[in-house]
């Protein structure tokens, strides 16, 4: 499998990691040393350290997965002091205001400072909150609470100037390190010294009047090994980056899924299905602010013209969420849940049925089909959206009117984010290699989850639809859709055969 020959190219380079802790003696007597850092030492060079710390610092991107309370930043300051001698260090000063995710705290402001000495070889990156005038030391709850931090690149004595220097940024970039045999005995040529300063005792105890609590080791932790982690997968060529936001703006849907997450916080507590409620409601919030994130920049009307069918429902929730956020539409699935009746009795729509799969037929107003998780329903969603629309309007009509559109197939939009690997014939199966485009990051990968993208890819690609593939912001390791517009006006009838199977 592709995945396990990644592996064993990068494994040598990445069993290096074993940082040593770095302890400094307790301020009282007969207490533990306090750990302030780790030293781990390394095999790439300080231009490959100078170029993903600099990533940290100036991309927004990055923040939420190190500073897990907030999602972006601003750039405030960017300025220079450039060396005077040449064995003088170049001193930088970076100012971010960092946004939390919590709408009710306020941002914090941080002042990044990068010293580098060319001349020793050393690269230092410094982190620190600017305070207020009355924080009496302490910094906002959702920083890290220390005085500072620190990463620091030096080279170990003995090794020679020119590879702690490495080589330029644009050969880095295209020479990544070679390939080496699992077991091979890499020699280290530099550490990586993480420093963080402990709050002093007046400022520590101005935190906890505050009700900051104190920053877990664990915070730490992480952040000694994505700094080697990141800076091993940038000496291995780099990790393609996973292509998200690409129907979607980021910003619309982080405001519109903070505010749901708010909004629906009570399913949480209130859940009385079996499965895990964290799991189902943050995901389907975050598909419901992605959905109307989408509807809506195509169509500021879109409450009025979108019409959905989820297919294959599930637990109903979320149909019953996009029903409250005001679209109209339905599920179906052919068994109904213990809380389908709570879901029912707010208005939602939906329908326990026997789905035969090579029959069954849209009402004629729909315009999107969604699939989520919908297992043996995925590979036909394209087939049954070019079908003729035999059944009834979702929306009532007067009494003795005849929706004109009903017997067209003017084929419907489709959003289809496949999990478990089912055929046509509704069997589990290993999907077979395939040509068909992937998202750049899984272009290289071996595993089955790729190959099942292909094969529902070329499912939809066969029935006339363009595909376009976004990595959602979901909480599940399977967040690829599909989204789906027929390159036509009207589907052919030749695309309505079927097979004979059915579900």
């Amino acid at each position: 499998m592709g995945k396990r020959q990644k592996k064993d190219r990068v494994d040598p380079y990445f069993q290096l990691y074993a940082p040593v802790a770095t302890y400094e003696p307790a301020a009282a007597d007969g207490a533990e040393p306090v750990l302030v850092g780790y030293t781990q030492e390394v095999v790439f060079a300080r231009s490959i350290f100078d170029g993903c710390l600099e990533r940290w610092v100036t991309s927004p991107d990055t923040i939420g997965h190190l500073y897990a309370p907030y999602r972006t930043f601003e750039l405030v300051e960017d300025g220079s002091v450039p060396a005077t001698t040449p064995e003088s260090p170049a001193v930088r000063t970076v100012v971010r205001r960092l946004l939390p995710k919590g709408e009710q705290q306020r941002p914090t402001t941080e002042r990044v400072t990068v010293v580098t000495d060319a001349a020793r070889g050393v690269s230092s990156f410094t982190f620190e909150p600017v305070l207020d005038a009355d924080a009496e030391g302490a910094p906002d709850r959702a920083y890290f609470q220390v005085e500072r931090f620190s990463f620091t690149y030096e080279p170990l004595e003995g090794t020679a100037a020119a590879a702690v220097a490495g080589p330029t940024e644009e050969s880095a970039a295209t020479e990544p390190a070679r390939a080496v045999a699992a077991g091979t005995v890499l020699t280290p040529i530099a550490r990586i010294v993480f420093r963080w300063v402990p709050l002093s005792p007046s400022a520590a105890a101005a935190a906890a009047a505050r009700g900051n609590e104190p920053t877990k080791q664990a915070v730490f932790d992480q952040l000694m090994q994505k700094c080697f982690k990141w800076c091993t997968h940038d000496l291995l060529g780099g990790y393609t980056p996973v292509a998200k936001d690409v129907l979607v703006q980021r910003s619309a849907f982080s405001e519109l899924y903070a505010g749901l997450k708010k909004k629906y916080a009570y399913l949480v507590t209130t859940w009385t299905e079996k499965t895990d409620p964290k799991k189902f409601v943050y995901e389907d919030l975050a598909l419901v602010a992605y959905l109307t994130s989408m509807w809506l920049a195509a169509d500021p009307n879109a409450r009025d013209h979108v019409v959905f069918a989820d297919l294959g429902c599930g637990n109903g929730l979320l149909t019953y969420l996009l029903h409250k956020e005001g679209f109209r539409g339905y599920g179906v699935d052919l068994r109904a849940r213990k809380i389908w009746p709570r879901w029912l009795a707010e208005g939602a729509r939906l329908v326990e049925t026997t789905l035969q799969l090579t029959e069954y037929a849209l009402p004629c107003d729909v315009t999107w089909i969604l699939g989520n998780h919908a297992d043996e329903v995925c590979p036909w969603i394209p087939e049954i959206a070019l079908r003729p629309r035999t059944a009834p309007a979702t929306l009532e009509l007067a009494e003795g009117a005849v929706d004109p559109r009903e017997g067209t197939v003017v084929a419907p939009k489709l959003f289809i984010l496949p999990c478990c690997f089912y055929n046509k014939e509704g069997q589990l199966f290993p999907p077979p290699a395939s040509s068909f485009p992937v998202p750049q990051h899984l272009a290289n990968a071996g595993s089955r989850y790729k190959r099942y993208l292909q094969y529902i890819g070329e499912q939809c690609d066969a029935a006339g639809f363009d595909v376009v593939y976004d990595a959602l912001r979901i909480p599940s390791t399977k967040n690829q859709a599909l989204v789906c517009t027929f390159r036509g006006d009207v589907a052919s009838e030749a695309a309505t055969t079927t097979t004979t199977t059915s579900t």
